[in-house]
């Protein structure tokens, strides 16, 4: 038996008062945003969000969260989604060419201001796409686990008598359900997600 990981994702956490939210552009206006404006600007960024944190769950949450745009002379360059009651922020982007300019800090800025929690958590951030743990980091919200979102084990009809060990022992009970499956050379590969 064996398998591959095919998308990790990190996790990170911090109470408001300890994130750093020095060098937020106070020339960007920041308002109240539709999901279709999210959408707009969704396709102009740099990563892909994990399907608990993609437009269409945020279109079935849309009256459980709040959208925030970013404007520089009127033109939308970034988004915010993100529960106030739970401190879950599900997305924070800026288009790759607005980098750098203080903007993803302004929205995290507003974004801690409406929150009714005393923390908050960004989970699902997919580990290929380096520039949001940096970001991140840079603003002291650090870190505090990772994840893995699919599975795909491929079982191989060979007999070794002691059983092999894929997961470690960490404990934790992780729900899976079955996406697909496939069948080459004799070899069974079942392609799991967490639910």
């Amino acid at each position: 038996m064996n398998f591959e990981v095919t998308r990790e994702f990190y996790c990170f956490r911090q109470t408001i008062k300890q994130i750093a939210l020095l060098q937020a552009n106070m020339n960007c206006m920041v308002k109240s945003v539709h999901t279709e404006a999210i959408r707009q600007t969704q396709q102009a960024c740099d990563f892909t969000p994990s399907w608990q944190n993609n437009i269409e769950s945020i279109e079935r949450r849309y009256s459980e969260l709040t959208c925030l745009g970013a404007f520089l002379d009127g033109k939308m360059v970034g988004h915010c989604v993100f529960d106030v009651h739970t401190g879950d922020l599900s997305q924070i982007a800026v288009w790759e060419e607005y980098h750098r300019r203080g903007i993803g800090s302004r929205l995290l800025q507003e974004a801690t201001k409406l929150m009714k929690t005393d923390s908050i958590k960004i989970l699902n951030v997919c580990s290929e796409f380096q520039g949001m743990p940096v970001f991140l980091q840079s603003k002291n919200i650090p870190l505090t686990s990772k994840q893995i979102d699919q599975y795909h084990i491929a079982v191989i009809p060979v007999l070794l008598g002691n059983g092999i060990k894929l997961f470690g022992s960490n404990g934790q009970k992780v729900n899976l359900k079955l996406i697909g499956t496939k069948e080459y050379n004799g070899i069974i590969e079942l392609v799991y997600r967490r639910r």
